[in-house]
C-alpha cells in the first residue's frame, strides 16, 4: 500500500479558533501520519486565529501558504495542490473533525486502484447532538448517476490521486460548487471514483449553513454547474434544463424551509 499522501486544508477569516483547532488535533492524532500538512491561509484572520497558525508552522506542523487578500475556495485549494509533491491528497475541512483512522482506510481504498474516494459525514448540531449520517452512493456506477443530478462527494472526506486532478486542470472556477465541478471533469475522464458507507469525518450542520446556500451568487453557480455537465456530457440540455429549474427552486427557498 502507497502511505505517501499530503492534508490539504484551506481557513479564511470566517474560521472558528476552536473547530480549526479540533480540526488540527483530528489531523495529527490520526493512525496513519501524512507526509506533509499543507494550509493554505485565504486572506486575513484574527489575531488569535493568526498567532495560532504561526505557532503550527513554525513548529513544523504545517507548511504554511498565505494568500495576502480573500480570493475563495477554488483558488485556495488550486494553489496548495501546486506545492503537493506526493500522489495522493487528502482534503480536510478547516472545521470539521476526522476519524482517528480515516487516513488509513482512505489510504487503504485508493491503493486499490481508486482515482477519488470519499466516505459519509455524520452530522451534529452547535450542542453537539448527532442527527444524521449522511450516506453517499458508493460504487462507481451509482456515483456517476447520482452525479447527473447532486454532488455525489462528500468534499470533506475526499482523497484523490493528485495526477488525476492536475490532468483536469484542478478545481474549476466554479464559486461554491467547485468540488462538485471537478467530480464532473474527472469522471469524464474516466477516472475511477468510491465511497465508504463509513462516516470519516464529523460536521456541525446549523441554521448559519442554510442560508449560506442561498443568494443570487448560488443561483449564478448552479447555472454554470449545469452548463458544465451538459458541455461534459454527463447531462443533455434538457436533463439539465430540469433538473436546474428544481436546484434552482430549491436555493429560493428560506433556509428553515431549505433544512
Amino acid at each position: 500500500m502507497d502511505l505517501d499522501f499530503t492534508v490539504l486544508i484551506a481557513c479564511y477569516h470566517g474560521d472558528k479558533i476552536d473547530r480549526f483547532n479540533d480540526a488540527i488535533d483530528s489531523i495529527i492524532k490520526n493512525t496513519l501520519k501524512p507526509k506533509e500538512i499543507i494550509l493554505v491561509q485565504d486572506g486575513p484572520v484574527n489575531k488569535e486565529m493568526s498567532l495560532y497558525i504561526e505557532r503550527l508552522a513554525s513548529d513544523g506542523v504545517v507548511t504554511l501558504i498565505k494568500i495576502d487578500n480573500n480570493q475563495g475556495l477554488t483558488n485556495a485549494l488550486n494553489l496548495g495542490l501546486k506545492s503537493v509533491t506526493t500522489k495522493y491528497v487528502l482534503r480536510v475541512d478547516s472545521d470539521d473533525i476526522n476519524s482517528e483512522t480515516r487516513f488509513f482506510e482512505q489510504m487503504h481504498e485508493l491503493s486499490l486502484g481508486y482515482d477519488v474516494v470519499g466516505s459519509a459525514i455524520n452530522e451534529y448540531d452547535d450542542n453537539n447532538n448527532f442527527l444524521s449520517k449522511k450516506i453517499m452512493p458508493q460504487s462507481h456506477e451509482e456515483i456517476a448517476r447520482y452525479l447527473k443530478h447532486r454532488n455525489p462527494i462528500n468534499h470533506m472526506t475526499v482523497g484523490f490521486d493528485v495526477s488525476k486532478v492536475r490532468m483536469v486542470g484542478g478545481y474549476p472556477s466554479l464559486s461554491l460548487r467547485e468540488d462538485y465541478g471537478l467530480w464532473i471533469k474527472l469522471i469524464s475522464s474516466n477516472c475511477n471514483f468510491k465511497n465508504s458507507s463509513e462516516s470519516w469525518v464529523s460536521v456541525i450542520r446549523n441554521e448559519e449553513m442554510y442560508k449560506r446556500r442561498g443568494g443570487v451568487k448560488h443561483i449564478i453557480s448552479e447555472l454554470k454547474l449545469q452548463r458544465l455537465l451538459v458541455k461534459n456530457k454527463v447531462n443533455n440540455i434538457f436533463e439539465s434544463l430540469l433538473i436546474g429549474i428544481v436546484r434552482i427552486s430549491l436555493i429560493c427557498l428560506p433556509a428553515f424551509l431549505m433544512k
